[in-house]
């Protein structure tokens, strides 16, 4: 079945049921929409939502799920690294399925590891990039990323 996509997935204002419907329906993730302990999200009626939880051991702020206006979403994940960088963070865990040369021109940062997980929407095993983007590398429009991993960064998710 393939990925289903209405025109106006983010257009008016919608309820934060209205956005994980959206986020489902696009991201076809191998599981349905659930937070894990710890998670908790940030929602905007008009421009989406994210989720997030603090990697206290990396110093990063993970953001493991996000559906709507990315350059808006993205000024307040950046807002909030700002204000947990006193506490040592510096920056962000992303994932995404876009690929890493096009996902870095636009973000910034260095491609970390890759998962590989079944897609709901299609029943085929499709790879999730994550990306460590800091204070340092962030930017938005032209650049370069390093898309190298190391070699124990490619990881199995059934």
């Amino acid at each position: 079945m393939p990925v289903e996509r209405h025109l106006d997935d983010f257009k008016g204002p919608k309820t934060l049921e209205q956005w994980i419907d959206v986020y489902e329906r696009r991201a076809g993730d191998d599981v349905h929409f659930q937070l894990t302990d710890g998670e908790e999200i940030y929602y905007h009626p008009d421009y989406g939502f994210f989720s997030y939880f603090l990697c206290y051991d990396k110093h990063l702020i993970s953001i493991p799920k996000m559906c709507g206006d990315g350059k808006f979403l993205r000024h307040i994940v950046w807002d909030m690294v700002r204000q947990m960088e006193p506490y040592g963070f510096r920056g962000v865990l992303l994932c995404s399925r876009h690929r890493p040369k096009v996902y870095c021109r636009v973000i910034g940062g260095k491609l970390d590891h890759i998962e590989y997980t079944v897609n709901l929407n299609t029943g085929r095993r499709e790879p999730l990039y994550f990306y460590v983007v800091t204070l340092d590398d962030t930017k938005e429009g032209d650049g370069e990323c390093d898309t190298s991993t190391s070699s124990s960064s490619k990881a199995e998710v059934a």
